[in-house]
Formats: C-alpha cells, structure tokens, sequence
C-alpha cells in the first residue's frame, strides 16, 4: 500500500490544527447571556422578539412589492412607457409613450412620403420631373431619418430614465412601509386611533 504525500501532508496539518487549539470547553452561560444583547429581563426579550416579526414582515412584504430594474427596463425597451406603468409613474408613461407614438407615426408618415416621391421619381420622362420627385423623396427621407433619430433619443432616455425611476420606487416602498408600521397615531373615518 502506498501513501500518497498529499494524505501525509493532510493528515500532519490537520494533527497540528488540533494541537494549537485551545484547551476551553462551550461555556453555554456565556453564550445564552441575554445582557450581551440588553436584555434585563423576558418582557426585554418579548419585545425584541415583536419587533423583530415585526421588521421581518416588512421585508416580506417589501420584497413581495419591490420592482425589478432588469424588468421594468425590458418592458420600457419594448415600449417606451410601459415600464414607468409598471411603478405607478403614469404621467411620465404618458408622455414616453404619446411621444413615442407621435415621433415614431410622424417618422414612418415622412418614409411612406419618401417612397412614393421615389416611385414617381422612377416613372418620370421629363428632366424637371425626375429633378423635383428625387428632390421631394430626399427631404422626406431626410425628415424621416430625423425623427429615427428623435425616436432613439427619447427610448435611451427612457430606459435610464426607467432604471432611475425604479430605483427611486423601491427606496419610496421602504418608506411607505416603515411610515405604515411605526406610525402610532393614525386617523380612521370615526375616530383617531393611538397605538402604544
């Protein structure tokens, strides 16, 4: 049988190990010690206990209401908008969207425009004609590539915009949570309530 230097080496290392520890057995009253956390008596410990159910259900809770950045962004790539819908911004949703919608038709009006002036552009006879049809299909094209370029802009934008948004959402949620579960005075239609 052959004893590979490896297995020797592991088994010296770990013989060492065991001899630099120390003496000392699990002192088990010091470890339960409740005055290491504060703790004078058990209605300390109760009430450390509620509160953290308490923090842990707001985590919960957070966690269940948080949005994804990688999400909303995805839907705001697909159309600009859409994922400001999704964290409850509307008016920016509308406006991302409505221009979206607005640059995008006047873009795809002024191509459509363009190549009907090239088609009768390619029909013409008369030297004046081709002259002017290639002219008018060039401003359009021209106009149209503009409003590409507009419509780009205002997706980059929305995406950052999107990611910002959501972060900023998210951090407002914690808020709301924290407002709604630490607030001790709180006002119901018949009465106002004092929690202690």
């Amino acid at each position: 049988m052959k004893i590979s230097t490896k297995m020797v080496t592991l088994v010296l290392g770990l013989a060492l190990i065991y001899i630099q520890l120390p003496g000392q057995g699990f002192d088990i009253n010091r470890f339960s010690n409740p005055r290491k956390y504060g703790w004078e008596n058990y209605q300390d410990r109760a009430e450390y206990r509620q509160d953290l159910t308490a923090r842990q259900e707001m985590l919960q809770l957070y966690e269940i209401k948080t949005k994804s950045i990688t999400y909303t962004m995805a839907k705001s790539a697909i159309f600009p908008g859409w994922g400001h819908y999704g964290i409850e911004s509307y008016s920016k949703g509308h406006t991302f969207l409505t221009g979206g919608v607005v640059i995008a038709g006047a873009g795809l009006y002024f191509y459509s425009r363009s190549q009907d002036y090239y088609k009768q552009y390619k029909n013409a006879t008369q030297i004046n004609e081709i002259n002017d049809k290639f002219d008018k299909a060039e401003q359009n094209y021209n106009t149209s590539m503009i409003f590409l370029g507009a419509y780009l802009i205002l997706w980059g934008y929305n995406l950052y915009d999107s990611s910002e948004s959501t972060e900023r959402y998210n951090a407002d949620l914690w808020d709301k949570i924290l407002l709604k579960n630490f607030d001790n005075i709180s006002l119901t239609p018949n009465s106002i309530e004092v929690r202690f």
